[in-house]
């Protein structure tokens, strides 16, 4: 299935940032310049609106399959995904899964989510993004990942705190590992919704998402 509209704002928010040399955590002035230099919304919605990663002439967010030429647009099956990037048997398949370190904690404390993406199909996948939006109640302290970088970033219209990191490709059988560590700053559930964005349509969506809840006391 092509990526949604969303999910390639969301894919080119990171891309076109860490294209830009941001990285750690976006200031009020960047913010500002993000703002000045057309990152927003819109701006991110003409950005890939000018993007043919297959250069058959149309862009990628209106190309039902962005990854091989296919100026035909042929869907024979009419599921919205060009015949051309059809998924034979035993594809492209990531998934994620992650757990939460301590799973309870007082207001101050930390919390490390560890989360793991494994590739368990037998195709390669490319420009794997891997993301979550930080909850409500908890501030950034770091991210990592055992492959690729990763980095916060802050949308210029609705202020939202994402933690994002560019893994690349890849191969199959590969697993990468990606680690985030936040503070709790109120007491409550902290909900953490982890997910994986990629190119390439996956025969199985749909544990590609994820979420981990943590308990916090006062």
């Amino acid at each position: 299935m092509r990526m949604n509209s969303a999910a390639w704002l969301s894919a080119l928010s990171v891309l076109a940032m860490m294209g830009n040399g941001c990285s750690g955590r976006t200031s009020p002035r960047r913010s500002a310049e993000r703002r000045q230099s057309g990152l927003t919304t819109e701006g991110l919605y003409q950005l890939a609106r000018s993007l043919d990663s297959d250069k058959d002439g149309l862009s990628d967010i209106e190309d039902n399959c962005a990854v091989v030429a296919n100026a035909n647009q042929l869907d024979s099956d009419g599921n919205g995904r060009g015949d051309a990037c059809e998924v034979p048997p035993g594809g492209m398949d990531l998934r994620v899964t992650a757990e939460a370190n301590p799973k309870t904690v007082f207001v101050g404390e930390s919390v490390v989510y560890s989360a793991h993406l494994a590739h368990v199909g037998a195709q390669t996948a490319t420009r794997v993004i891997f993301q979550g939006t930080l909850p409500e109640g908890s501030t950034y302290v770091s991210s990592r990942a055992s492959q690729g970088t990763c980095q916060l970033f802050e949308d210029a219209d609705s202020l939202a705190q994402t933690f994002a990191c560019n893994v690349g490709t890849l191969v199959a059988g590969s697993t990468v590992s990606i680690f985030l560590t936040v503070t709790a700053n109120k007491a409550g559930w902290l909900l953490q919704p982890l997910e994986v964005l990629v190119m390439q349509p996956d025969v199985n969506s749909s544990d590609n998402t994820t979420s981990v809840a943590v308990d916090v006391s006062r």
